[in-house]
């Protein structure tokens, strides 16, 4: 915290309060200890339903009580007086502090950095503002996520600049992250027109940890500029922006980092400032990059605000070192348990290459009755609802290579019973399908 917002802080009573209050709590809990993680830290710090073995934390994320409470003091001293807090510099001076405080979590320099609503939105600014000669293409991958993956046709059919979609083929087993950048060499070198390529940093669907310093540097080799999706690494893996070399990183702060939803940032390259712009074009068209994004209409900010707070509490529980040892071992046992239940095998890629915090674990065989031929997001979304609603467990399913999978995922409120109780649901799943057959 710095003294401008310290001060800040003051011009209202609503601030003023709940600020100390929240200082006060935050003070206390360093003098009792850190809550253990596990059952006790979720029962005192999460407003997950008991009733849920939430296991899929790398969807929609999960955030505490302090980083809740400090959002609501933000929106309280909004409608305190509104005019006063959008039109004088509270709003910003909020948002500098809030930008710093990430700065410095993610190793770049706070000029670099914008905040945008999640991965998705980032990459679609930069992407709608590229910059494209006739001929060009966009690479991305078959594990890309989807909804990237649209984006990167969109932007290719509603060009007139005859852009063509190319996608890099990464199937399983993975021996070894050469054999991955030894693709990516291969398409560029087959494909000179490529232009940007989109590389994801841990892979949503298969929690793949890709060697992205690797890879930028292929791609830079050949003229090519890269676009890292970060959506799962802050607060899963260390990062340091400024020497990765990236063109542009887009990271989510509500999956792994305890921020409320919807909050991301773009990073930019100080060479690409003049080309990336906002979706939405408002006040300060052809200002400076964060004055662009900022200001986009009367917006509620406060998700934005509240990342000092996110960043505070993963600092307080122990940070990276201890957030990363409980998620680690968690997610390794539940994997080794599940695959010796279910009689099924782990993805099979290397442990360099394994996403810390997350993992997959081949069904068992029998547990999914009826499969239609081809297997679509929809499908399996429909599935995860059906078992959702009738299990209470929360997991992400997965077809791949003519094979279900689930992905595990790990955070400190987790505990052994919610991976029983997954493992429990599909064993009784095959159970109720096998009198059926």
């Amino acid at each position: 915290m710095t003294v401008r917002f310290l001060a800040l802080a003051a011009t209202s009573t609503i601030g003023t309060c709940l600020f100390a209050l929240w200082v006060w709590k935050l003070r206390s809990r360093r003098k009792q200890g850190k809550v253990k993680f596990g059952r006790e830290i979720r029962e005192q710090e999460f407003v997950i339903s008991k009733e849920v073995s939430p296991c899929n934390n790398g969807s929609f994320g999960a955030t505490p009580r302090p980083v809740l409470r400090a959002r609501q003091r933000f929106v309280d001293e909004a409608e305190d007086n509104p005019d006063d807090f959008f039109v004088s510099s509270k709003a910003m001076i909020y948002y500098e502090e809030s930008l710093l405080t990430v700065a410095d979590f993610v190793g770049a320099k706070m000029e670099h950095l914008v905040f945008v609503q999640n991965t998705t939105t980032g990459i679609n600014s930069v992407m709608k503002s590229f910059k494209f000669n006739k001929g060009d293409s966009i690479l991305v991958s078959s594990l890309t996520y989807p909804a990237i993956v649209n984006m990167a046709m969109d932007v290719c059919d509603n060009s007139d600049k005859e852009l063509q979609f190319i996608k890099v083929n990464i199937n399983f087993p993975i021996h070894g992250k050469d054999e991955v950048i030894q693709k990516y060499i291969d398409i560029l070198e087959a494909n000179p027109s490529i232009r940007v390529a989109i590389i994801d940093h841990i892979t949503s669907s298969t929690a793949l940890l890709m060697p992205i310093q690797e890879l930028i540097q292929a791609c830079h080799d050949r003229g090519v500029q890269v676009v890292i999706d970060g959506a799962h690494a802050p607060g899963q893996v260390q990062l340091n922006l400024e020497q990765l070399g990236a063109d542009y990183y887009v990271g989510n702060l509500y999956k792994w980092l305890f921020a409320p939803r919807p909050s991301a940032f773009l990073w930019v390259n100080q060479k690409h400032y003049k080309t990336v712009k906002p979706l939405v074009t408002s006040h300060n068209y052809q200002q400076s990059l964060q004055n662009q994004f900022y200001q986009q209409g009367a917006c509620d900010y406060s998700q934005y605000f509240s990342s000092e707070a996110a960043i505070q509490f993963y600092q307080d529980i122990g940070g990276y070192e201890a957030v990363s040892q409980y998620n680690r071992e968690m997610v390794e046992w539940a994997m080794e348990m599940l695959a010796e239940a279910w009689q099924t095998e782990c993805l099979p890629i290397p442990d360099d290459m394994r996403a810390p915090f997350m993992g997959m674990v081949a069904l068992p065989e029998g547990c999914i009755i009826n499969v239609p031929t081809t297997v679509s997001r929809d499908y399996t979304e429909k599935l995860k609802e059906e078992i959702h609603n009738k299990y209470k467990i929360s997991i992400l399913l997965g077809y791949i290579q003519d094979r279900f999978w689930c992905r595990l995922c790990s955070h400190v409120y987790n505990s052994k019973e919610d991976y029983f109780n997954v493992r429990d649901a599909f064993l009784d799943m095959k159970m109720e399908n096998s009198k059926i057959s």
